[in-house]
């Protein structure tokens, strides 16, 4: 009675041997870890909702990357097509203002925000001029 008071018990199996276990701290830890494997799962689901949420935003973002260089493209090559029809003497200084005035009513002020963008822009309001 003597040894058994004196020793510490323990609720892992691994420890406390024959007499240093105690069912009720066995009880209370795998409690704990049930808890602990629930705030892990837990964790794990949210983890893998950002994941996914990171994933759309980031084809979101690819689609809208591929229209606006689209965009650009397309906007880049009228702007081509008038500088040279304008120095060719193709275009009248009347027609190059209003071709450059329609095409700097297509740039949006969202689109204006963008550094190629705005030297498009700039380029186009030379052409205005």
């Amino acid at each position: 009675m003597a040894l058994s008071s004196g020793c510490a018990t323990t609720g892992d199996p691994r420890q406390g041997a024959l007499f240093g276990w105690s069912e009720g701290k066995a009880r209370d830890r795998q409690a704990l870890l049930r808890q602990q494997l629930e705030d892990v799962s837990t964790d794990n689901r949210t983890v893998s909702s950002r994941s996914a949420s990171l994933r759309a935003s980031q084809s979101s973002l690819g689609s809208d990357v591929s229209a606006k260089s689209a965009r650009l493209n397309a906007l880049e090559g009228q702007v081509a097509s008038l500088q040279e029809a304008s120095a060719s003497g193709r275009a009248t200084p009347a027609q190059t203002r209003q071709r450059a005035e329609a095409i700097e009513r297509k740039i949006s002020p969202q689109d204006a925000s963008d550094p190629q963008m705005q030297e498009l822009l700039g380029r186009v309001k030379d052409l205005a001029r």
